[in-house]
This record gives C-alpha cells, structure tokens and sequence, in this order.
C-alpha cells in the first residue's frame, strides 16, 4: 500500500514540477529558429444551419463577399 501512495505522490510532483523542468530542459537543448511563412494562410468558414431555407442564401452570400485579407 505504501508503495502507490509513493507512486501517486511521484506522479504528483512530476506533473506539476517534474514536467514543466523537463519541457524547460529540453527546450534549451533542443532550441530552434522559427521560420515565417510568405503569404496569407486560407481560411475556411462553417456555417451550422438548421431549417434556415429563408436566410441561407443571404448568409452565403454574406460570406463570399468576405475581404480577405484586408489592408
């Protein structure tokens, strides 16, 4: 019994010490430049409808006629 209660009081440290030293550790050994990409990325838009016959073709257009990406 003493030793899941060790496990779990481990698994406690680790999680909440243990995990974001280890993070940290490897972040500093493993560091990298970050790269920016050209260019805009895509965007796709989901409309959830539901018995919308009335308003739908309004919402649609609503959305092609989007600018973007806008200066």
């Amino acid at each position: 019994m003493s030793i899941v209660f060790a496990f779990c009081v481990f698994m406690l440290v680790y999680v909440y010490a243990g995990y974001p030293v280890l993070c940290a550790l490897i972040a500093a050994l493993r560091s990298r430049d970050v790269r920016c990409a050209e260019g805009t990325p895509s965007v796709t838009i989901i409309i959830a409808a539901f018995n919308e016959a009335g308003c739908i073709a309004h919402t649609i257009r609503n959305k092609l006629s989007l600018d973007y990406p806008s200066d």
